[in-house]
């Protein structure tokens, strides 16, 4: 593989985590998910990582929120 060829796949990488990081994020306000204060050293990026958690479902209304987040998911696209 040529450096052009790292560097394009090296961009995609960052572009997906970039991506992945703005759901989970998002998740985060919608209250769908919660950072449990915990972090997480992950080899691939060299970097700590949060270890999120699912916030329980309580009412209803939380579908609501989840299908309001999928839309935005979408959206992002």
């Amino acid at each position: 593989m040529t450096n052009k060829h790292h560097e394009a796949v090296r961009d995609l990488d960052e572009e997906k985590r970039a991506y992945a990081d703005e759901l989970l994020e998002s998740a985060a306000r919608w209250g769908l998910l919660r950072d449990t204060g915990k972090r997480k050293w992950s080899e691939r990026t060299r970097s700590y990582q949060i270890v999120w958690e699912a916030v329980p479902g309580k009412l209803e209304s939380d579908w609501d929120a989840w299908r309001k987040f999928q839309e935005q998911v979408q959206s992002l696209k």
